[in-house]
Formats: structure tokens, C-alpha cells, sequence
């Protein structure tokens, strides 16, 4: 498979792996859900943490480049070109009477049909 391809599909499936496990884990947090089953449990915890908050800053502060530094991070992305093709499986015609001799050549090994 193409490397390009593969990539776009796996991003396609991690995304839809990853709205599943949102929807999961928001009915995991009921406190009436159902968290064991034979072989795995899901144990909700709750912690707390400090957080920075920056906006609570005074502007000098924000405003002041020497609080600021630039960091560059690469990010990879897919887009379609172009639609993809679809394949729809050929379909032969129903057999009658003046395509069956010909079919039952097409079904000898012995003979091949050109044309």
C-alpha cells in the first residue's frame, strides 16, 4: 500500500477510534454505568491539580516579550486530491440460450476466449 494512503487511513481511524473512546468514556463518568466486566474494570478517578492561569496576568506582564519565547512544532496533515474510485464488482449476465454455448467454453480450461 502506498505510504501516503496508509497514512491518510490510519488518521482516518484513529479519529473515529477517538470519538468512540469520548463517547465511552462520557457514559463511563454516569454514576449509574456499568465499569466491570469479565475481564477488565474501568476505575473513574477524580484528582485535583493547580493550573496557571495566564489571563489572570497583568497586560505588562503579557504584553512584554521577554515572558514570550517562539516554539516551532512540525505537524503532519492529510487532504484528498481527488475522490476515491469505486469498484463495483462485475456482474455477469444471466445465462440464456444464445450465451450459454459460450459460457460453457469460457468454463473449459482447454480453451481460451479473446475478444
Amino acid at each position: 500500500m502506498d505510504p501516503v494512503e496508509e497514512f491518510a487511513r490510519l488518521k482516518a481511524e484513529v479519529r473515529r477510534m477517538e470519538e468512540r473512546l469520548a463517547v465511552l468514556q462520557a457514559g463511563f463518568r454516569s454514576p449509574f454505568a456499568r465499569r466491570r466486566s469479565d475481564l477488565h474494570e474501568v476505575v473513574l478517578r477524580v484528582q485535583s491539580q493547580n493550573v496557571f492561569v495566564k489571563e489572570r496576568l497583568p497586560d505588562a506582564i503579557l504584553a512584554d516579550p521577554a515572558f514570550w519565547e517562539r516554539r516551532t512544532t512540525a505537524i503532519l496533515t492529510v487532504r484528498p486530491v481527488r475522490e476515491p474510485m469505486v469498484l463495483h464488482p462485475v456482474v455477469s449476465p444471466p445465462a440464456t440460450s444464445a450465451t450459454a454455448p459460450v459460457q460453457a467454453l469460457a468454463a473449459r480450461e482447454d480453451i481460451v476466449l479473446i475478444g
